[in-house]
């Protein structure tokens, strides 16, 4: 799962290190690291530089709530199965409260 994210991850950025420019500022005493795109594909580079970005802060927030959620649950299926006297709603509940899930 590491390396499919490292992949992900590098694939969907790599065109910008291709389109990187450094400029020396001798006023300021700077280097400045600009990324220019050719006018044809410009627009369409920077929706797709904007939706990437969004998308590599909103997944791992995503995986993370989906997996608690998973643990959760799989818990909560385990200790059913193990106290028969408990249904596995009232596990659920139990568990969600454990987790101030709600209240």
């Amino acid at each position: 799962m590491i390396f499919v994210i490292i992949v992900i991850t590098v694939g969907t950025s790599i065109h910008e290190p291709l389109n990187r420019v450094l400029i020396e500022d001798e006023d300021e005493r700077r280097i400045w690291c600009i990324v220019r795109y050719s006018n044809s594909y410009a627009e369409m580079l920077k929706l797709y530089s904007s939706i990437s970005l969004l998308v590599h802060f909103i997944g791992p927030f995503v995986i993370n709530i989906v997996s608690a959620f998973g643990i959760i649950i799989m818990t909560a299926k385990r200790r059913s199965n193990l106290q028969k006297k408990f249904s596995l709603r009232k596990r659920l509940h139990d568990e969600f409260n454990e987790h101030n899930i709600y209240s």
